[in-house]
């Protein structure tokens, strides 16, 4: 079974995705989440008060999109291309176009969970998926 066709398969199933396919069909809105896709399309920034550099995220195996909205005040310009596979941790808002993710970046506030944005390298780059080594076990209890 080719590379591709196993991402895909993967990215497909991801529990982020269920989930934000679920809260659209439902209306549910406003709860910190993951999700993964593929750059649909990438839009002009929103510099109306606060800069935002804004794109279209499409769910695998789905015609649902999500509008991202990354504020550039907190988080790193992402160069992104049209078809970058990427993940996005943030607040999922509803709306009647699919939805939109926004605190996709740290919160210097500490008021929300820390959000993140990035593309997925090894889809497009390398044919085994990067794995992570196991973190080692810390004991709490134990004293120095």
């Amino acid at each position: 079974m080719p590379y591709q066709k196993i991402a895909s398969e993967r990215l497909a199933t991801y529990d982020g995705n269920t989930i934000v396919k679920h809260a659209y069909k439902n209306h549910i809105t406003d709860f910190h989440i993951s999700i993964i896709g593929t750059i649909f399309k990438v839009l002009p920034d929103d510099t109306i008060g606060i800069p935002h550099q804004r794109f279209i995220v499409k769910l695998p195996r789905s015609e649902q999109t999500v509008l991202i909205v990354h504020n550039l005040d907190y988080g790193e310009r992402m160069h992104l291309q049209e078809g970058d596979v990427i993940k996005i941790t943030g607040e999922y808002v509803w709306n009647q176009h699919g939805g939109l993710m926004h605190l996709t970046h740290r919160d210097p506030n500490r008021k929300f969970e820390p959000g993140s944005a990035r593309i997925i390298e090894e889809i497009h780059d390398n044919p085994q998926p990067t794995v992570s080594p196991p973190r080692q076990h810390v004991n709490p209890y134990r004293r120095w």
